[in-house]
């Protein structure tokens, strides 16, 4: 049985190591939304280079739509600037949480909603990114799990 220091301790030590862990996969989950919002202002800008992630034509959306993707990239680039912030400040448990739950749970709703609502916009390309991004969520959850409890 271990004294409360020693326990005070490896709690600290394990505390640490969630974190530094942590730190590396927002930094990494950073770059790949950074890489998701610049598509999508590409989207906007140049649209045949977006081309393959939808399955209509681009030049077929309103002003609505193309509102929604340009708040999307805006939403997208945020989401990195915060992960990258994060990381460099140290990741806590709920940071985990939270990132997870946008993944798996937030994200999924509004695309399935947006996708929807547009008679399916994204192509498989353009969905598959999607679920990568659940996977994403789901490591995430892993990385909560691996901070000790308070």
């Amino acid at each position: 049985r271990l004294s409360p220091m020693a326990r005070t301790a490896t709690m600290v030590l394990q505390n640490r190591t969630a974190s530094e862990s942590a730190a590396r996969s927002f930094k990494l989950f950073s770059f790949w939304y950074l890489l998701f919002g610049f598509m999508g202002f590409a989207t906007l800008l140049h649209r045949p280079l977006a081309e393959p992630l939808f399955s209509v034509p681009l030049s077929s959306l309103d002003s609505y739509h193309m509102a929604l993707l340009a708040f999307a990239s805006v939403y997208t680039l945020h989401v990195a600037i915060w992960s990258y912030v994060i990381a460099v400040e140290g990741p806590q448990r709920l940071h985990c949480q939270s990132l997870a739950l946008i993944q798996t749970v937030i994200l999924p709703v509004s695309v399935f909603i947006v996708n929807s609502s547009c008679g399916g916009l994204f192509s498989l390309l353009g969905a598959s990114c999607f679920v990568v991004d659940f996977f994403i969520g789901l490591h995430f959850f892993q990385l909560a799990a691996a901070f000790p409890a308070c």
